[in-house]
C-alpha cells in the first residue's frame, strides 16, 4: 500500500493553489471591471502556493524561509481573500490596503 507523507500533501495542495490562482487570473482578464475583487483573489492562491512550496521545503531551506516567511505569506493570502471579498461586495473602504515592510495595514502610509 503506497501512504503520502505530509511533505508530499503539502505540495500538491500548493500546485492547486497556482492552479485556482490561474483560474481567477483568467476570469479577471476576461470578466468586465465592473466585477471587483478578481485580482486580489487571483493573488491569493499564488501566495498560498508559494508559502505550501516553502512549507514542503521545511528543513532544506533556511527556517527563516520555510516558517516565518512561510506563515506571512498564508496570512498575506488569507487577508487578500478577504480584501477581494470587501471589493466584489462593494463593501471596500476607500483606503487601499498596502504591504510594505510591516505586513499588511490599511490606511494611508506613514510620512
Amino acid at each position: 500500500m503506497m501512504t503520502l507523507d505530509l511533505r508530499s500533501i503539502i505540495i500538491m495542495t500548493g500546485v492547486l493553489g497556482l492552479l485556482f490562482s490561474v483560474v481567477f487570473l483568467f476570469l479577471r482578464v476576461s470578466y468586465p471591471k465592473s466585477i471587483r475583487g478578481l485580482g486580489f483573489w487571483a493573488a491569493a492562491p499564488a501566495l498560498q502556493c508559494a508559502a505550501a512550496l516553502l512549507l514542503g521545503l521545511r528543513d532544506v531551506i533556511p527556517d527563516l524561509l520555510s516558517i516565518v516567511f512561510a506563515n506571512l505569506m498564508l496570512l498575506t493570502g488569507v487577508a487578500f481573500f478577504y480584501f477581494g471579498t470587501q471589493r466584489f461586495c462593494s463593501q471596500a473602504t476607500p483606503e487601499e490596503p498596502r504591504v510594505g515592510r510591516g505586513g499588511i495595514s490599511r490606511g494611508s502610509p506613514a510620512r
